[in-house]
């Protein structure tokens, strides 16, 4: 491997292989390093043999595109012109700058009736306007005149974000610069806009507009105008600046009344011919033909002066670079003289030592204490013991757990039913993956409720590459524990009768194929263990000398969150064999977080975590997916202790484990197909549920 090197390239080349895969060669144009890009300058001599990089099954890639990737040295020695290989690939968001276009709504005008641009390789971009915003990602198209327009999908919602010069990363290749994002969009955005067409705006406005004035019996206008005074006067997060935003659309829109529009035909004409309004147009129109006309001859004479100040500027630098040319000429001169001479001092040092050899060694000999010590091995660590709190109140029945359940997640901001699907895949054995704007939130105020507050939630970062990151290094023979302590509630785990739970925040930053799925395979069976470094690596008394091999406990429960955003990656397939996926929307009447009051756990002998699988066989699952039919007996179980109606229960099943199936299917026509088939047996709103979980973990 090249290490953790992150690079941007350009895509020089596709095709299909002998499987009918898409193959690709990068050119890689920069290099990650600290916390700065550098241009990678010989690609030749970096990556031989070709200068570029083998991309192997490189779905979606599209010569000239940027796209941000690992090398590793190719897995296939053929001894072939493609010695390395990239991972982890995905395809780069431009950035569009249209500032000099104007602020949001104007962009939004200019890219509805087209704007000109050289090339259209991103399949995404990031639009800049005026004001440090920045919209997107958005999906531009060509029409038929060769304009680049928005697509007509997904406009109702953009996200917009505040981002500064520094944000921004210019990639230069081939004498050309396109702009990137040079690292991770804010978690969350600024606001969001509404880049859909005038009628759709309109009616999203006046639905809005409806139900903060309480009624619909007003005029739209006098409607829109109550609703924007009551959106401003408490200020606005990102979800109340896309309906202000929407009103601000529908009120120059509504400025026309009804009585104008029926009587201007009429009115105009009544007054075409009369003779005062004539007049009036023929001195309008030699008015206005004056004032161009000034105006043009102002310009024409500002930019004759222009040039010939752009004429002297010229002569100027042409003559100060030969002056430059003639310097560097004298440089390279006075520098071969004395290479030269520094040659010849360094021949006859070489010989001179080489004539004495004992001499070298005593010095050598001399100078090893200094050049040791540059560098010492860390202290010994001693092991974290945190004082984990433990709960007096204890949960036996599920009207309990509901009971307390409620609260907590209200205090919090989260919609009251999130807990279901969370505790139905804690109870049936499976991991809960969650997703939307309250996932973190969620997951704590089950750990209140259930494990007496006992949680530690690892932040994942693209720094993580396999299981063991998760929990420490290895360092000059000590082990160097993660900060976020995932190893020390192991030991406690180990400990306590309770349970305790673990979440790993934004699985999707790294590759979860590589880390995530061995983990997986760890909770699922608590007789298996992890290598962590080799018991010998390690001093015998050192803390966590006894961690060589790990096991998980049998008490500790695992959950995860995944995040939108451009640097995210997929999520692997295979996670979904044991897991599920659960939704933590906020609550809409949520204003401020709360306390949430003494905690509690849950009662180890109720069995409220261990619950059998559904007894009813779930034809409807074994005949359309009969290959999740296992997984969804297990869940249906546990769900019908939390939630009793029998549509309901399909509904959640369907968001839980269809979807995420559906969502992990790469071939666009499979899936399309797939929903089609489902939705007559399933739910119409199918293909909606995909293609918003497809925003986290596709």
């Amino acid at each position: 491997m090249l290490g953790v090197r992150t690079l941007i390239g350009v895509i020089t080349g596709t095709r299909r292989d002998k499987y009918e895969d898409q193959i690709a060669w990068i050119r890689p144009l920069a290099e990650a390093t600290n916390d700065s890009w550098e241009a990678v300058l010989a690609p030749q001599s970096e990556f031989p043999r070709r200068g570029s990089i083998f991309w192997p099954r490189a779905a979606g890639a599209k010569e000239n595109a940027l796209v941000r990737f690992h090398a590793k040295e190719n897995d296939v020695k053929n001894g072939g012109p493609d010695e390395y290989m990239a991972v982890d690939s995905q395809l780069a968001f431009e950035a569009l700058d249209l500032r000099w276009v104007g602020d949001c709504e104007q962009v939004r005008l200019a890219l509805t009736h087209g704007i000109e641009l050289p090339h259209l390789v991103s399949p995404k971009y990031m639009i800049r306007c005026a004001g440090d915003l920045v919209v997107g990602p958005v999906s531009l198209v060509s029409d038929n005149t060769g304009k680049v327009v928005l697509d007509k999908n997904n406009r109702a919602r953009i996200s917009c974000y505040q981002l500064g010069e520094d944000a921004f990363l210019g990639i230069t290749f081939d004498d050309e610069t396109r702009t990137i994002l040079a690292g991770s969009l804010p978690p969350t955005p600024y606001s969001y806009v509404d880049w859909d067409d005038d009628k759709l705006v309109m009616r999203r406005a006046i639905e809005a507009a409806a139900r903060l004035k309480g009624n619909g019996t007003n005029l739209p206008r006098q409607v829109i105008e109550d609703a924007t005074v009551q959106l401003t006067q408490y200020g606005a997060d990102a979800s109340a600046r896309l309906e202000l935003y929407r009103l601000s659309r529908a009120k120059q829109l509504a400025a026309d009344t009804q009585q104008v529009i029926l009587l201007a035909e009429e009115i105009f004409k009544g007054l075409r011919k009369h003779p005062s309004v004539v007049q009036e147009v023929q001195n309008f129109y030699e008015a206005q033909r004056d004032e161009i006309r000034a105006k043009i001859e102002s310009e024409h004479a500002a930019e004759q002066a222009a040039v010939t100040k752009l004429r002297t500027a010229r002569q100027e630098a042409e003559e100060a670079l030969a002056s430059a040319k003639r310097q560097l000429e004298e440089t390279e001169a006075s520098h071969r003289e004395q290479v030269s001479g520094i040659e010849a001092a360094l021949v006859g040092r070489i010989d001179q030592v080489l004539g004495n050899v004992p001499t070298l060694l005593a010095d050598v000999a001399l100078l090893r204490p200094f050049l040791e010590g540059r560098s010492s091995p860390p202290q010994p660590r001693v092991a974290w013991a945190p004082d984990w709190p433990v709960a007096q109140l204890k949960i036996a029945e599920i009207k309990e757990l509901r009971s307390r359940m409620i609260p907590a997640l209200r205090a919090l901001g989260v919609a009251t039913t999130s807990y279901q699907p969370i505790h139905a895949a804690f109870a049936s054995g499976l991991v809960p993956v969650v997703s939307g704007a309250r996932a973190l939130e969620a997951l704590e105020a089950y750990a209140h409720v259930m494990c007496g507050g006992r949680q530690v939630v690892v932040d994942v970062t693209s720094a993580i590459a396999d299981v063991q990151d998760l929990f420490g290094k290895l360092e000059h023979g000590t082990f160097v524990p993660h900060p976020a302590g995932l190893i020390d509630i192991i030991r406690a785990a180990r400990e306590h009768e309770g349970p305790y739970l673990v979440v790993l925040d934004g699985i999707n930053r790294g590759p979860t194929e590589s880390y995530l799925l061995p983990l997986l395979r760890l909770v699922g069976n608590h007789k298996a263990s992890v290598p962590l470094f080799h018991p010998q690596a390690v001093d015998p008394s050192a803390p966590y000398q006894s961690e060589a091999r790990l096991r998980w406990p049998m008490n500790l429960l695992l959950a995860a969150t995944v995040i939108e955003g451009p640097t995210t990656l997929p999520v692997a397939p295979d996670v979904w064999k044991d897991s599920i996926l659960a939704i933590a929307d906020a609550d809409g009447e949520f204003t401020e977080r709360t306390e949430l009051g003494d905690s509690s756990e849950v009662d180890g002998s109720s069995g409220l975590l261990d619950v059998a699988p559904a007894h009813d066989q779930l034809e409807w699952m074994s005949e359309e997916l009969p290959h999740l039919h296992g997984n969804a007996k297990r869940f249906a179980g546990a769900l019908a202790a939390v939630i009793s109606d029998q549509a309901a229960q399909q509904a959640a099943i369907t968001k839980s484990i269809v979807v995420p199936y559906l969502s992990s299917l790469t071939n666009d026509d499979q899936r399309a197909a797939e929903i089609a088939r489902l939705e007559k047996t399933l739910n119409g709103e199918l293909g909606e549920w995909v293609s918003l979980a497809r925003r986290s973990i596709a």
